[in-house]
């Protein structure tokens, strides 16, 4: 035993655990912090303030978080239903305070572990989208006959196109500035997604010949004059319409016979052109009625700053009748104009009663006008008739007539009694230069820039002729409607100034005065019976009462004599 060496056993390192959520001072002196709160030790004999910084989750236990192919992009929060007048009260705008619509936000680390959106997401892109498909179903009317799977179907299809998506984001910001009354924290996204719509816009525009998706970039020309009108940047506005012509022309000169999806593609586009003609045209006569009706807003034009004017849009939001939640319930809806994936057949046409009743509404409050005597006619009295809610209305009767006629099924009005029935863009191409030639309302009585003008007047002539092949086949409410259509653009024509009359449009204007042969055939020719035929425009929608109406008589008789003395 003697012999044998005593076993002696290995020493054991103790480990110890290492921990990251000691105080900064110890930290910074590299030693051992016992952890105690408020003050840990090492402080205290120190005489130190002691100071924890934010606690970090370590390797270990974050690898075996969910990893990012575990996750959901974002999460959804499963609300409770509401009514509508619950919901409208959550969504109000006062002057005194903002209250948004419900909605919750994202976490930013949660939502950067997924990705696969066509588009770069910057800043709070995400969020700017989930605000837009959240909040909008605390705007749908439970009375509504819109399909919420047909919109989710839309919010979908856009997500996976860039051109849609971009756009999409877009209008997602204007929604929330008229939510709201300004952009806040989403306006360095929305200008993001601003300056990558107009650097591609630069790109096609440098490139002319290439025709490739020349129709999704005008739908981003389209979305930018919205954007700029919308935030009170009227000038800009235009000047994109007017680049949208020259873009236009320029592809559409050598554009060769299209294939049924690229002519859905180019219908749609047609659609969301006609709704800014008459959305920035509306926007611009409302902004000068409203600064001639109040004298609360001092030296402010429509030239005045637009952070300044689009304060003075949302003061008139929510002063208006049919409340602020209506007019952003229809913008919700704009993406149906350029999700062109949703759409598996032509557009057919619409039963448009909806909207004649909206327009005989307006057309009520043009004839109180002048039913009064002049003196009693003021810049109050004119404001009226936006403050009453009835263009607003118009609008979401003209998207609502869109989703009709793009829907799989056609609603049941429309299947029960078809009433006046038309093509969208036709009759909504006529809308425009009805309000604008007949009633003086839209752009101040002023036609459109010579260029837009020709386009929109090219869209209604071939809609005009369209229809004559089966004249006799349809109603005498739809027939009415195609003289009252023709009325509206001749007078429109009328109204153009000589010098605005290049050889591209004369020669168009005299194609469509040409068409009055057809009205001829319906109506007798007749000077003395202009009492007949005013009785059948008013079956459509016509004012009692037209300052003009000697003028309107005597183009009637002899419309291409009109055109040639103007």
């Amino acid at each position: 035993m003697s012999g044998e060496r005593p076993k002696i056993e290995p020493t054991r390192r103790q480990f110890v655990t290492r921990s990251r959520l000691g105080c900064s001072n110890c930290k910074d002196r590299r030693i051992r912090c016992d952890e105690k709160r408020p003050r840990c030790s090492n402080c205290v004999k120190m005489a130190k303030a002691c100071s924890y910084g934010p606690a970090k989750v370590p390797l270990r236990d974050r690898r075996a978080q969910l990893q990012s192919s575990d996750q959901a992009p974002w999460i959804v929060q499963n609300s409770s239903p509401q009514t509508w007048s619950n919901a409208a009260a959550k969504v109000s705008v006062t002057g005194e305070g903002r209250n948004p619509a419900p909605w919750k936000f994202i976490e930013l680390e949660r939502m950067n572990t997924f990705d696969a959106f066509p588009i770069m997401m910057p800043l709070r892109s995400k969020e700017l989208l989930h605000y837009f498909r959240q909040v909008g179903e605390a705007f749908t009317m439970p009375s509504e006959q819109q399909p919420e799977q047909q919109l989710d179907d839309c919010m979908s299809s856009a997500v996976q196109d860039p051109f849609a998506l971009r756009n999409m984001l877009l209008i997602a910001g204007i929604h929330y500035a008229w939510n709201l009354g300004d952009l806040q924290t989403f306006e360095p996204t929305f200008l993001s997604h601003k300056i990558q719509a107009i650097q591609l816009v630069n790109e096609k525009l440098s490139s002319p010949s290439d025709g490739k998706d020349y129709m999704s970039c005008a739908n981003y020309i389209i979305t930018l004059s919205f954007t700029e009108c919308c935030l009170g940047n009227f000038r800009v506005a235009e000047a994109h319409l007017r680049g949208l012509m020259r873009f236009i022309d320029a592809h559409r000169a050598n554009e060769q016979d299209l294939s049924s999806e690229d002519a859905i593609k180019r219908e749609l586009t047609d659609r969301y052109l006609i709704l800014a003609y008459n959305f920035v045209h509306s926007l611009k006569s409302r902004l000068d009625d409203f600064l001639a009706s109040t004298a609360i807003v001092e030296n402010i034009s429509r030239d005045s700053d637009p952070k300044g004017l689009a304060r003075v849009l949302h003061r008139w939001h929510i002063q208006e009748a049919t409340g602020l939640a209506f007019r952003l319930k229809t913008i919700r809806l704009f993406p149906y104009f350029f999700s062109s994936a949703i759409v598996t057949k032509y557009p057919r046409h619409v039963d448009v009663s909806n909207i004649l009743s909206c327009l005989a509404q307006i057309t009520k409050q043009h004839d109180a006008r002048f039913a009064g005597s002049e003196a009693t006619y003021d810049a109050h009295s004119r404001y009226e008739l936006w403050d009453s809610g009835g263009p607003s209305r118009l609008l979401s009767a003209v998207v609502n007539a869109h989703l009709d006629s793009i829907s799989i099924e056609p609603s049941l009005v429309s299947q029960a009694n078809p009433g006046f029935v038309s093509s969208w863009s036709g009759f909504c191409v006529a809308i425009g230069m009805y309000l604008t030639s007949v009633l003086g309302i839209w752009n101040q009585g002023s036609p459109a820039e010579s260029s837009l003008l020709y386009h929109v007047l090219l869209i209604l002539k071939q809609d005009l002729q369209t229809s004559w092949l089966n004249f006799k086949a349809r109603s005498k409410e739809s027939q009415a409607l195609w003289i009252w259509k023709w009325f509206a653009g001749a007078l429109t024509i009328a109204h153009v100034q000589p010098n605005d009359c290049n050889k591209r449009f004369r020669e168009l204007s005299v194609e469509f005065l040409s068409l009055v042969e057809h009205c001829r055939g319906v109506i007798r020719q007749d000077s003395e019976h202009w009492p007949e035929v005013k009785a059948l425009l008013h079956r459509v929608v016509w004012p009692h009462e037209l300052p003009k109406e000697m003028e309107v008589i005597e183009f009637w008789n002899n419309p291409i004599l009109g055109l040639l003395s103007s």
